[in-house]
């Protein structure tokens, strides 16, 4: 089954066509180009390990809206993953920023991630785009986002998302979407908001006073 679809994956690659397959996604290797995607099919079973891209040192990968489980591997060698609407489990490895320096994009939306929001992620210079939204993530949002100049969205709605939210979002010049609705916030949402001036889009429930 393997065989047959790495077969197709690569026939369809070179030829950029549309596809459709199913199957279990193990070893992924690519030495065409560095972007894969494999979105929109019935695709199941655990992602893999690591990712090949033969000498690409970064790389795009789309696996979304698929049937696959597990948890999020940490892959060193891709910039902008989506496994969005999947079936993952677990949590957010707390090393990330260490593992995936080069990240960019990340969009692990509408899966069924559980733990906290690793305080690490507040590391990751490089980031631009940031989807955690519709999944079971808890505990209070890290406070220290300061560094993340290039970050223009973020969107960790629908969770089980508690305490404040932080003042460091107003610090980010190119936030301009945020979303935090569907949670469990508290506090001022004018104190916490208020200096957000490059915002264009906010989507926020009315918070719960701090007790």
């Amino acid at each position: 089954m393997i065989s047959r679809l790495q077969a197709d994956v690569e026939s369809k690659i070179q030829s950029n066509e549309q596809m459709q397959v199913d199957g279990r996604l193990c070893k992924v290797r690519n030495d065409i180009g560095g972007w894969l995607d494999l979105s929109h099919n019935q695709l199941k079973g655990e992602l893999p390990k690591s990712i090949h891209f033969g000498n690409v040192l970064t790389a795009w990968i789309n696996l979304g809206f698929n049937r696959l489980e597990g948890s999020f591997p940490l892959w060193s060698n891709v910039s902008n993953p989506s496994v969005r609407n999947n079936l993952l489990t677990g949590s957010i490895p707390l090393d990330i920023n260490r593992e995936m320096q080069i990240l960019k994009r990340l969009d692990l939306s509408r899966s069924l991630l559980n733990g906290t929001i690793p305080p690490s992620m507040s590391e990751m210079k490089n980031f631009s785009f940031l989807d955690l939204s519709n999944n079971n993530l808890s505990g209070e949002i890290p406070s220290n986002w300061e560094g993340l100049e290039e970050l223009m969205v973020k969107d960790l709605s629908n969770n089980s998302l508690s305490g404040g939210i932080p003042a460091s979002f107003c610090s980010l010049p190119s936030l301009v979407w945020l979303k935090l609705s569907k949670n469990d916030l508290s506090g001022e949402l004018f104190v916490a908001l208020q200096n957000c001036t490059a915002l264009l889009a906010l989507e926020i429930d009315s918070l719960e006073p701090y007790r």
